[in-house]
Parts: C-alpha cells; structure tokens; sequence
C-alpha cells in the first residue's frame, strides 16, 4: 500500500476519489491486522478489548504448558472463537488481494500511474 500511496501522489492527473479508495484498503488492511494480532495503542494504554485472534490462541497455549491436563472447556471455546474469526478473516482477506486491489491497481494504470512492485509497466506511448 505504501507503494500505491507514492505511485499516486506520483500521478498529476489522478482523481481525489482514488485517494479516498487508497484510504478505504488501508483501513481495511489495518483492520484485519488488528483483529488477528490485537490492538497494540489499547494494550500499551491498559484498555480493555475484544482478545485477538492470535491472543486468545496464546491464552490457550500459554495456559496448557507444563500440564498434562486436556484443555478445559473454556480454552476448548476460546480457539473454536479464534478459528471461526479466522475463518472470517481470511475470506476478507482473499476478497480485499483478488478483488479489491487489483481494482484500485487498474484504476491506477488508469491514471496513468508509474508502475510499482508486483504491478506492470504502463503501456508506452503508441503501443497498442
């Protein structure tokens, strides 16, 4: 994303609303981030919040080392939540990398925008 953020401030003729998409897929991204590994401003912070994926995970883990005690039902509920979010999370995942990227990338090739890691070169001047 960050390279698609320079490519557009690279693109003299892109449309504002391209900036407003760009911002869209960021929060979006940081929003899936969040879930699966937790919200690191509301944990330095001391505030509560709904356990992360990867945090109720580690609740389990840390909880059963050193035990040879199954997992309780609790912890058995705790990673049946984070598998289910997970499941979640990577069908919008997969949504925002097949759909929703490579449709703002078209809107930049669009725009005329210079090329960036992952992304074609734009057509030359001529080349039809």
């Amino acid at each position: 994303l960050r390279h698609l953020e320079a490519a557009l401030f690279a693109t003299p003729g892109a449309a504002p609303e391209l900036f407003a998409r760009l911002r869209q897929l960021a929060a979006a991204a940081a929003d899936l981030g969040t879930r699966l590994t937790g919200d690191e401003v509301r944990g330095r912070l001391n505030e509560p919040a709904v356990p992360s994926i990867a945090e109720r995970v580690g609740q389990v883990v840390g909880g059963l080392l050193g035990t040879r005690q199954p997992p309780t039902r609790t912890q058995r509920r705790s990673l049946e939540i984070a598998r289910d979010a997970f499941a979640e999370l990577t069908s919008e995942l997969r949504a925002l990398l097949e759909d929703d990227l490579p449709a703002f990338e078209a809107e930049l090739e669009a725009a005329g925008a210079p090329p960036t890691p992952g992304r074609a070169l734009p057509p030359r001047a001529g080349d039809g």
